[in-house]
Parts: C-alpha cells; structure tokens; sequence
C-alpha cells in the first residue's frame, strides 16, 4: 500500500456490492480483490465472531515468531499511545500467536472477546472475509481496513494496520503484525510503525535461521546453562548477582558501558541463564 493511501470505500459501495455483485469506480483494487475473494469463500457479511481452534497445533517457524516478536511487542507498546488498542502477531495462515493490549483496553478488550480476537483465532480471509490481517497476506503488502471497508458488519467499528513479516530468502509471508482498535482511534499512520516492526521480526527471524546463527544455537544445546564468568572483584561479582537476577526476569535489560567493555557478552550471559534460553538471542 504504496504511500499508506486509504482506500475510502463508502457504505454504498459495499452494499452494491453484497447485494449486485458489483464494484464501483472508487472502490480501490486490493479492496475490490479482497471482497471478490470474501464474497467466492462464502464468508456470511453478518458473521460477527472468527473461529477458534480448541488447540493449535505451533510449527518451529511459529514458535519461532513467538518468541522474536514477544519481547519487541512489550518494548513497542511500552512506548507507544496503545490506549484501546490490541497489538496482534499471526501466523502466514492468519491464526493469531500472540497480543499485547494497551492500557486502557477495557472496552476494546470486551469487543476482541466477542468476536474472537484471541489467540488461536484464525483470521484470514477464506474465514472471515476482509480484513487488516486476512488481507495483508493475500495481497502481500501493507494495508489499513477500516469501518465498512471489512466484509463483515461486525467489524464496521474498527479500524487495523496491518503489514506482513516476509521470509527474506523466499519472499514467503510468515506472519503478520496488526494493531487494531476503534476507529476514532487508530490513524492510517500507525502502518508506518507497524510496518517497521514486521521488517525488524522478519529480520530478527532471518538471523536466527542463517548459518551462523545455527552454529551459535548447537552451542547452546551443548552449554545449556550458559557460560560461568570468573572473576573476584567484588564489583565484579556484584555485576554477576545483578546479572542472574535480571535472567529470572521478564522485563527488558539497558546495559550501559563504553565500547569493549564487554556488554554483548553480558547480555548472552544474561540470555543464557534465562528461562528464554532455547529462543533466540535478541541484543
């Protein structure tokens, strides 16, 4: 969605289309593919809930995801103006992995439980018609869907950013970040950072999968627990105590310090005596 252009689509058009079969001039190309596609799924437009899988069978690429895009998820919505709105990670297929909520979330919250925003939630397009993270794997870029623009009635209050997390040596769709919320809520511009943490996953998954890194993690299955430091300053071994306990937590660790001394080999101490130790190493 070159520029982060709406589509604009009014209520008529949509409903020229549910009831004629028709697209009308102003309607924009992806938008009028994707309700083609909804309308040939037979997707009902009153649905008003996605389906959920009692229990979802995770591939290694989605556990993967997971655990790059959880610790990214909490630092972006620590920063950003989340109020009402749910960060949502998915799989290619569409199924949900993972959600970060923003802090006044209640009614938004109420709203996800109703229609099923959950985890293992399946939300593509052959599910539940158009929609942010339907759409932005059948199309393959970036997209913002909101009001009537969704093919279900349903979704008519919201509006979602959503962009795709590409395999960068097969240009695959892997997954999807969206954030949804209402929408007197959420502008077109919040595609520019979420679109910028769909490339930083992509490339964070990337890493983890090349050569090196697949060296890196045979050597951790070896050395599970990480490496023992030596040393017997006391401020030295103080560093170490500061170190185990910030492994037993989950919160995000600023290491400070000039170059060379030693930060990066603190921070994979730090992962390595983490129960995250088996995931990947995020500095």
């Amino acid at each position: 969605m070159d520029g982060f252009k709406r589509f604009n689509a009014d209520i008529a058009s949509k409903d020229i289309f549910l009831e004629q079969g028709l697209i009308t001039a102003n309607v924009h190309p992806i938008l009028a593919g994707s309700w083609r596609r909804s309308s040939r799924y037979n997707v009902d437009p009153n649905l008003d809930a996605a389906p959920v899988a009692s229990e979802h069978h995770k591939s290694e690429l989605d556990n993967l995801l997971f655990n790059v895009a959880q610790p990214l998820f909490r630092y972006f919505a620590s920063l950003l103006d989340m109020d009402e709105s749910i960060l949502i990670l998915s799989n290619g297929k569409g199924v949900i992995l993972h959600m970060e909520a923003g802090r006044l979330v209640t009614r938004a919250k109420q709203l996800a439980d109703r229609h099923n925003l959950l985890i293992n939630a399946d939300w593509s397009e052959e599910k539940v018609g158009t929609n942010a993270i339907g759409t932005a794997i059948a199309e393959r870029t970036n997209v913002f869907i909101s009001r009537h623009e969704h093919y279900s009635y349903a979704w008519h209050p919201y509006s979602c950013a959503a962009s795709p997390i590409h395999d960068l040596k097969t240009g695959d769709v892997i997954g999807v970040v969206n954030v949804s919320s209402f929408c007197e809520r959420l502008h077109i511009h919040s595609l520019g950072w979420v679109t910028a943490l769909a490339r930083l996953i992509g490339r964070e998954v990337a890493g983890y999968r090349s050569d090196s890194c697949k060296e890196e993690k045979k050597w951790a299955f070896v050395n599970p627990a990480g490496p023992d430091m030596v040393g017997t300053s006391p401020s030295f071994l103080a560093t170490v105590e500061d170190s185990r306990k910030a492994a037993r937590s989950h919160l995000n660790v600023l290491l400070l310090g000039e170059t060379g001394t030693g930060k990066e080999v603190l921070a994979k101490y730090i992962h390595d005596y983490s129960d995250r130790r088996s995931g990947p190493f995020v500095a």
